[in-house]
């Protein structure tokens, strides 16, 4: 393999891990936010009550 072509492989193979990465990064704040509104959410109808 060429250098060039060295490079391309490893251009792609780190964008592949990059959107990996974000998937379960933007995964766990989806998380997160949706466990602290159904906190808070309980939290109100124990108020509420």
């Amino acid at each position: 393999m060429t250098e060039l072509e060295c490079m391309i492989v490893r251009i792609v193979l780190l964008q592949a891990r990059l959107i990996e990465v974000g998937r379960t990064w933007s995964r766990g704040i989806a998380n997160s936010i949706a466990s602290a509104y159904s906190f808070y959410f309980c939290v109100l109808y124990y108020l509420m009550e």
